[in-house]
């Protein structure tokens, strides 16, 4: 299960992440202030468990016989094209 801090919810076990590879959605660009936030939280905690973290939006992936695409990012009415709030 996962534990809630401050509107935020991680992992109850961020150590499932180790040495793997972590793909994220970007946590600056086409997202609110909240979200923002949220995001950089989740990172700050995440961030020694990884191998590595990835920006997904808009990219794809293969891992082996396994072909992952993602969504380029959908602005909403809080956010513009430019990134910004």
């Amino acid at each position: 299960m996962a534990r809630r801090t401050k509107s935020l919810t991680l992992p109850k076990a961020p150590s499932i992440y180790r040495g793997k590879l972590a793909l994220l959605k970007d946590g600056a660009f086409h997202i609110n202030r909240s979200q923002k936030e949220r995001a950089s939280a989740f990172v700050r905690a995440l961030k020694k468990y990884p191998k590595e973290i990835q920006v997904a939006d808009g990219h794809a992936f293969e891992f082996g016989s396994t072909h992952l695409a993602f969504s380029p990012p959908c602005p909403t009415d809080s956010t513009t094209n430019s990134g910004t709030s």
